[in-house]
């Protein structure tokens, strides 16, 4: 699937979010992408690591799962672009309910005609202080 705007990949993202599927996430992002995802692992991480994570992230998760972004900035340019915003999950795990939310910012690159995520970075907001 061919994606000619940064616009159009991030609702591919969030139709394969919602259905939970690992490798139509994956589909969207170049070979050599890198993440920081939360700090959990203390180093970016790459496309083995992020299957395992989001894996693990829906394994147990109940039907219903809810997956939305807010971008609160998108910037394409000719073949590099970025955004961030807000991504929100909801639904239940094992029976019980849980939402969370986390900031995330994107790169892009357009590559043959094909946006390709290259880097991701989630972390969790801080409470107001």
């Amino acid at each position: 699937m061919s994606h000619t705007s940064i616009r159009e990949i991030l609702a591919t993202l969030t139709a394969y979010a919602c259905a939970k599927d690992v490798d139509g996430i994956l589909s969207l992002y170049h070979p050599s992408a890198l993440a920081f995802d939360f700090g959990q692992h203390g180093s970016a991480i790459g496309l083995d690591q992020i299957r395992e994570d989001c894996g693990n992230g829906y394994r147990g998760v109940d039907d219903g799962f809810e997956y939305s972004f807010q971008a609160e900035r998108i910037v394409e340019r000719e073949t590099i672009g970025y955004c961030f915003g807000i991504e929100r999950v909801a639904g239940t795990r094992n029976g019980v309910p849980f939402r969370a939310e986390a900031l995330a910012s994107y790169a892009f690159e357009k590559i043959d005609g094909r946006w390709l995520i290259t880097h991701q970075h989630l972390s969790m907001p801080q409470p107001p202080r």
